[in-house]
């Protein structure tokens, strides 16, 4: 779409990847750059309705983690309440799973469950990124799926996304890989290496401060969703989804009555549901302001250069894994940070990082925990 070609896509550099030194980050994803979750959704939804229009058959959806985890569920509720959605992971995962490479992320591996796959009719399979560079991680997992999923071996495949780089070279290799494709955005595949090799980036900050003393509220919401790392159906994902989050506004709003500000964090992963929180939160008007990112796995380089998307970076534990480094970016002043995650165990170490990372800009911190 037209309108879409300037807006969802900044040129970045990433810290220390020799595999690819660029990254073309989305103002409008929530997930490295804070935007209103009412807007990212909108973007989400025009690339739904696209799928829907131009693969209405389609029953299967399965989006890549992590980017494009909640781009997937919104693509999945577009087509029909009976379609499957099922998203990548880099999690540890029980039970039998495929495994596949993104071989110029980060964090290469990357696993999707088998077992559920098999039964589900409808075609084609559709595969949602955030991004298509060359299409090779595309081609990797339908190689591997079509190999060892049985049901999916003579199944069409379908590559969704929102923006869309393939050169000519490309589109004949996706076409013999029986690989149809359809995007928000059509970006010329031009030498990005080139144009980040001068910026001087810095590393993202080890987040500092004396913040083990300050308290954040805890609240477990009573509602549980589905984890679609194991895959739902659609229609019942999205009211978990809208359930969960019409109790934790509801909790919000009365815990943070007359502030003016809000910035909802989603963790890695779990995107999708701190979205549709923050889109409730925004629709009650309660808050003159309300954003939605994430954190990540991924490092960025941070430049204070006006031009460059990523300004502030700071390196996180993990909520996930108190062991593994993730980050967060362009950080602001908000009245209120809320985190909503579905990590297990302890996450102190996590939170007192978030506001270390965020030092006086905030002092209202909330935890959302998110069974499943």
């Amino acid at each position: 779409m037209k309108k879409y070609e300037k807006e969802i896509f900044r040129l970045a550099k990433r810290y220390a990847n020799k595999k690819r030194s660029y990254l073309l980050v989305n103002p409008w994803q929530a997930k490295h750059m804070p935007v209103s979750p009412t807007d990212a959704l909108l973007m989400m939804n025009d690339l739904g309705c696209l799928t829907a229009q131009k693969y209405p058959s389609a029953r299967l959806v399965i989006g890549f983690a992590e980017t494009a985890t909640a781009v997937g569920a919104i693509v999945a509720a577009n087509l029909a309440d009976d379609c499957f959605y099922v998203h990548t992971t880099r999690e540890s995962l029980a039970g039998e799973y495929i495994e596949f490479s993104e071989e110029h992320s980060h964090a290469v591996e990357q696993k999707l469950p088998s077992a559920t796959l098999s039964h589900i009719t409808g075609t084609p399979v559709v595969l949602v990124d955030d991004e298509i560079s060359t299409g090779k991680t595309m081609r990797n997992m339908v190689s591997v799926m079509r190999q060892d999923v049985a049901g999916l071996s003579r199944q069409d495949f379908a590559a969704v996304s929102l923006i869309n780089r393939l050169d000519s070279d490309d589109e004949i290799r996706m076409e013999e890989a029986h690989i149809a494709h359809c995007e928000l955005c059509r970006l010329e595949n031009i030498d990005y290496e080139s144009r980040v090799r001068g910026i001087p980036i810095e590393a993202a900050q080890t987040a500092t401060g004396n913040f083990e003393q300050r308290s954040y509220r805890r609240y477990r919401a009573a509602t549980r969703v589905s984890d679609v790392r194991k895959g739902e159906w659609a229609g019942l994902y999205y009211k978990q989804c809208r359930a969960l989050a019409a109790e934790v506004v509801s909790y919000l709003s009365k815990q943070l009555a007359g502030l003016d500000s809000a910035l909802i964090i989603g963790t890695e992963e779990f995107m999708y549901p701190a979205l549709i929180c923050g889109k409730l939160l925004e629709a009650r008007e309660q808050f003159e302001l309300v954003r939605c990112q994430a954190t990540t796995r991924s490092p960025i380089g941070v430049c204070i250069d006006g031009a460059y998307p990523i300004y502030e970076g700071h390196s996180l534990h993990s909520f996930y894994e108190n062991e593994r480094q993730t980050y967060i970016y362009d950080l602001a002043n908000y009245d209120a940070v809320i985190v909503v995650t579905d990590a297990d165990g302890d996450k102190d170490l996590a939170m007192h990082d978030i506001m270390a990372a965020f030092g006086q800009r905030c002092d209202r911190f909330c935890l959302v925990e998110v069974a499943h």
